[in-house]
């Protein structure tokens, strides 16, 4: 486990004296949080913020995670952010940021207030799925699929570490061809607003170099039920029908394995 204080460090280690002679108000809170719920299959980053100014931040490696981390921190309320899966996105501040040409990472992001005015304070870490996988299966294309891309496109480029809010930016992803044979694409998106935020789906002919079709996502996902404020995000089936000209949304509930499909 490193530790990398940002600021507050002359005051801890001035506090870290205290005694019971002095003034105890003016010793920081031992604050311990416990990591149980993450993943054994890979470390915890942990942010502590006090009001706007992030004052540490940690690596908690696979082998640690299974005993609480620990730390002094200023006596008030701290927000703890921990995220397992970060890998092509970016720390930004407090943001988590999506490069224009990424997806979303496969998150999952612990976010809240701890009260941390007195001398102890602890902590359950409870880490949530905060993307929402996209799979388009393109039926009856026949030899065109595999001249066809998918491509998402949306004003929401990442999300608040404290928070979970969308942060607005440009999006702009090519979904992955994951099954030949199938034709089948996917594509990781991050939290939309709760309004469903401004998704769009362009499919283009690559070969002719021209767009097929564009559709409004956000507004296809809406009439489906689709709901951006769960804490765990639910994955998402877009089927395309060139036959029948038919698309349909099948959300498929993270939890609890049901699925809801609506033909458009």
């Amino acid at each position: 486990m490193t530790l990398r204080p940002i600021t507050f460090l002359t005051a801890v280690a001035i506090a870290a004296s205290c005694s019971m002679k002095e003034d105890r108000a003016l010793c920081p809170c031992h604050l311990a949080v416990d990591l149980e719920e993450a993943s054994d299959d890979a470390g915890v980053k942990l942010f502590l913020f006090a009001g706007t100014e992030l004052i540490s931040s940690a690596e908690v490696g696979p082998e640690d995670i299974r005993k609480p981390y620990e730390e002094d921190v200023p006596r008030q309320e701290i927000c703890i952010a921990g995220l397992q899966g970060l890998a092509s996105n970016v720390i930004e501040g407090r943001n988590v940021i999506i490069r224009t040409g990424s997806q979303a990472d496969r998150i999952h992001l612990h976010s809240d207030n701890a009260d941390c005015t007195g001398e102890r304070a602890f902590v359950r870490a409870g880490f949530h799925k905060n993307w929402a996988s996209l799979e388009i299966c393109a039926v009856n294309y026949g030899s065109d699929a595999g001249r066809m891309e998918f491509i998402v496109t949306g004003d929401v480029c990442g999300y608040s570490l404290t928070d979970r809010m969308p942060v607005h930016g440009d999006f702009r992803c090519a979904a992955e061809l994951t099954d030949p044979e199938f034709r089948k694409y996917s594509v990781d998106l991050p939290r939309q607003e709760s309004y469903g935020g401004e998704l769009h789906l362009v499919i283009r002919n690559v070969e002719e170099g021209r767009t097929v079709l564009t559709c409004g996502l956000s507004g296809l996902l809406n009439d489906s039920g689709y709901d951006w404020e769960k804490p765990d995000l639910d994955d998402i089936l877009l089927t395309f029908d060139k036959a029948g000209l038919d698309i349909s949304v099948t959300v498929k509930d993270w939890k609890e394995g049901e699925d809801i499909s609506v033909s458009i």
